[in-house]
């Protein structure tokens, strides 16, 4: 009965160990998510280029980003974009032409990816507006 009682609390033990050693090793701590452009509230003309453009910073490795554009109406995608990368240091440098047919406020969201055991993102957002002319 002890060694089952023993083996038991070794077992939780082990367990445990395994579970906070996994945590650490893939938890990126703080990550500041900057976006640089557009700015909020900026308006753009049609077939006006609209840069997209974020600093991402952690203490330890990401594992990549995504865009996405959206209409703020009815959460449409406009554009999006995502690339699977490593570092501490991520920067996205993206354009997207204003092709909308109606004024229309859009949402620019930036996505970074912590790790690859499914935490979930860390995200930024900034609104800004459209000109169909």
């Amino acid at each position: 009965m002890q060694k089952t009682i023993f083996f038991a609390l070794l077992l939780l033990a082990l367990c445990t160990t395994m579970i906070s050693c996994n945590k650490d090793d893939h938890s990126p701590g703080e990550v500041e998510i900057k976006i640089l452009s557009p700015s909020a509230g900026q308006t753009f003309s049609l077939n006006q280029v609209v840069p997209l453009q974020a600093d991402i910073t952690a203490k330890e490795e990401l594992h990549g980003w995504e865009i996405t554009l959206r209409k703020k109406s009815d959460n449409s995608i406009l554009h999006s974009k995502s690339k699977h990368t490593h570092g501490k240091v991520l920067k996205i440098r993206e354009e997207w032409t204003n092709n909308v047919a109606h004024h229309t406020d859009v949402i620019f969201e930036v996505k970074v990816e912590l790790n690859h055991t499914g935490a979930a993102p860390k995200t930024a957002t900034v609104q800004f507006h459209c000109h169909p002319n």
